[in-house]
């Protein structure tokens, strides 16, 4: 009996194995690259004013040209950040941190725009979701946590601007 025990031993530690070697390959948490700004506002209580104040500061400023670089947060395929070239309030490139291109069609349910990541912050919060909002400056966002379905598991995603350059 002890024999036979001895054998399966390694059979079950081989499901352990694989959970802890998966957590691994997730990307790091991001939570603590959130810096400068000023306090998050949480939301619903006033989170749709924020959004409604920063989307008329970013009006104001009348940036319709930019390159960005985003960090997302999320149970998903995107890991390290992404430099995004915005003309005309269109993506026009995206690139990895090793300088690879993007692919577009991927990424294309993600915010990589100002008015993108501000119109799915209203939309989760029309939705009945919470947004929590670090506000930066000129309508760009410091960062954005959205959870669209606070009590489904995985549908979170954190927005980070890791840096903000006007065109021109």
């Amino acid at each position: 009996m002890t024999t036979m025990i001895r054998r399966g031993l390694p059979l079950l530690l081989l499901p352990l194995a694989l959970l802890v070697a998966g957590c691994g390959l997730l990307p790091p948490s991001l939570t603590g690259l959130v810096t400068g700004g000023g306090a998050a506002t949480p939301a619903p209580s006033g989170a749709a004013t924020t959004i409604e104040a920063a989307r008329a500061a970013w009006a104001a400023a009348g940036v319709r040209s930019y390159t960005w670089t985003l960090a997302y947060g999320c149970e998903c395929a995107i890991n390290g950040p992404v430099t995004v070239t915005v003309v005309e309030g269109k993506v026009t490139d995206a690139r990895d941190a090793q300088g690879a291109p993007v692919d577009l069609q991927v990424f294309g349910a993600f915010p990589m725009t100002v008015d993108a990541l501000w119109d799915n912050a209203a939309g989760a919060i029309d939705g009945g979701g919470t947004v929590t909002i670090t506000p930066g400056s000129g309508g760009v966002p410091a960062a954005v946590n959205l959870d669209p379905i606070p009590e489904a598991i995985d549908d979170e995603l954190f927005v980070k601007v890791v840096s903000f350059l006007p065109a021109g």
